[in-house]
Parts: structure tokens; C-alpha cells; sequence
């Protein structure tokens, strides 16, 4: 893989000195290139004999060019490794490989596997900077790896848009309010106030009472005490200011 001591060298175009194969790696050229390191293309002009090679020294003296191996030398770029004859041309590659060297291995390094990405677009990272990103954090703020507690390991995803909170507030029984209740046919009924004791009422005629107290939430009577429980089960929102933004995390 290239490094990044790459540099150019413009219109450099010479011509293969001798035949090669498909798995030769040093090359021979009738001139070689003025730079230690870099990419050419074998015959490019030749849909099917062009191949892009990628070498890593110069010897000046022989009068060749050494790739590192068939494999990571030979047949780059989407192209082919094969055998040609002497006298092909060849030239240098000065765009679209620099160009793959720098998406692959210097942006590769400013964000290796393991780094996010953040966006206000929903682009995929990968068709930018190459390898393999996943959407990362769908809903969830980032917070700082703590040394312990809620925090404390990384990757955790502690937290909820809402809680679950109960309010209950006890009243004096004889606060201003009204009761709803039913006698039977005889009139007879027992009703509970502050200190609990009973207290039988009768009523002529069956008949019933209506009425609501004077809060906006339901009335409970508490027969054991005689006072009021007024409750609210509420679901409050804890969502802090946000800005939604695209979050990707590289995998490989």
C-alpha cells in the first residue's frame, strides 16, 4: 500500500525495455521515472492491455522499477495484471490513483475504524472517505466517557425522553368541596369526617347528593382517616435543546 511520500511527476511517458508476465515485479524501462515512489499504467491507451502498476523503488542503474509484490503491485485500480511485449507504452498515472491514495490512506488515517462522522447531510461517509460506516447514535445525545457511575462504560446508552412521575397530595377532608354518594330506600347511610368516627344519618325519601370538589383532579375519600387524596400520574418530558444531526461510526 502507498505511503505518503508519493509525489508527481507530469507527462513522464517511456516504454517497457523488455517483455514481462503477468507476476513481474521489477519492470523494465527504457527510462525510468524521477520519483522513488508512484503509479503507471502499462499500455493505456489499449483498453484491453491497460493495467496500472504501483511501485516503491528506482534503480536507476538497471534501469527498472520494483513493485512490492504481484499482489499489491500489479493489476491496481481495477485493472488486470498480465504479460506484455517491449516497446509498450508507459506512463504516469498522475490523477486518479493519487487520488485513491489520498481517500484510502491518508484520509484512512485521520478516521480509522472506530471514528465518527458527524453531518448535517445524509450522505454515507464511505462514498467520501472509503470504508465501511453505519449509521451510529440514532436518538441518542453523545456524552463524554466518564471514570465511573451512570457514564462509565463506553457505548452504554443510559437514559430516557421521559420519566414516569407520580404526584400525591393529602387535603383536609373539610376543605371546600361536594361528595357524590347514594342512600338505600330506608335512607340510611354512614359518613366519615376528619377524626374517623362514624356518623349515622337517615333520610326520608331514597335521594342522592352530586357534586365535585373544587380541583381540577379526581377526590378520593380516605374512609380509614377521612382525609382527601388528590393524585396525578404524569409522564414529563426531559429532552434537553438539541440540533438533529446525522452521526456514523466506521466499522472497517
Amino acid at each position: 500500500m502507498a505511503t505518503e511520500n508519493l509525489s508527481i511527476q507530469n507527462f513522464y511517458v517511456d516504454s517497457l525495455k523488455s517483455n514481462i508476465s503477468a507476476s513481474t515485479t521489477v519492470i523494465p524501462l527504457n527510462n525510468v521515472p524521477t520519483v522513488s515512489e508512484g503509479y503507471l499504467v502499462l499500455s493505456p491507451d489499449d483498453p484491453t492491455k491497460k493495467e496500472i502498476i504501483y511501485y516503491t523503488s528506482v534503480n536507476s542503474g538497471a534501469g527498472t522499477v520494483t513493485c512490492p509484490s504481484a499482489a499489491l503491485g500489479r493489476g491496481i485500480g481495477g485493472t488486470t495484471a498480465q504479460s506484455h511485449t517491449a516497446g509498450e507504452t508507459v506512463k504516469m498515472n498522475i490523477i486518479a490513483e493519487y487520488w485513491t491514495h489520498i481517500r484510502d490512506v491518508t484520509w484512512g488515517k485521520m478516521y480509522p475504524v472506530g471514528s465518527l462522522y458527524l453531518s448535517t447531510v445524509s450522505t454515507d461517509p464511505g462514498t467520501i472517505f472509503g470504508g465501511t460506516w453505519v449509521a451510529w447514535a440514532e436518538g441518542k445525545a453523545l456524552v463524554g466517557k466518564a471514570a465511573s457511575g451512570t457514564f462509565g462504560t463506553a457505548g452504554a446508552t443510559p437514559g430516557a425522553e421521559t420519566v414516569s412521575h407520580v404526584h400525591r397530595h393529602s387535603h383536609n377532608h373539610y376543605m371546600n368541596h361536594q361528595h357524590y354518594f347514594a342512600t338505600n330506600a330506608s335512607g340510611d347511610y354512614a359518613y366519615y369526617y376528619q377524626n374517623g368516627a362514624s356518623q349515622p344519618y337517615t333520610i326520608a325519601d331514597n335521594h342522592r347528593h352530586d357534586g365535585t370538589t373544587n380541583y381540577t383532579r379526581d377526590y378520593t375519600d380516605d374512609a380509614a382517616n377521612g382525609d382527601g387524596i388528590n393524585t396525578q400520574a404524569t409522564a414529563p418530558s426531559v429532552v434537553q435543546p438539541s440540533l438533529v444531526i446525522y452521526v456514523w461510526k466506521r466499522t472497517a
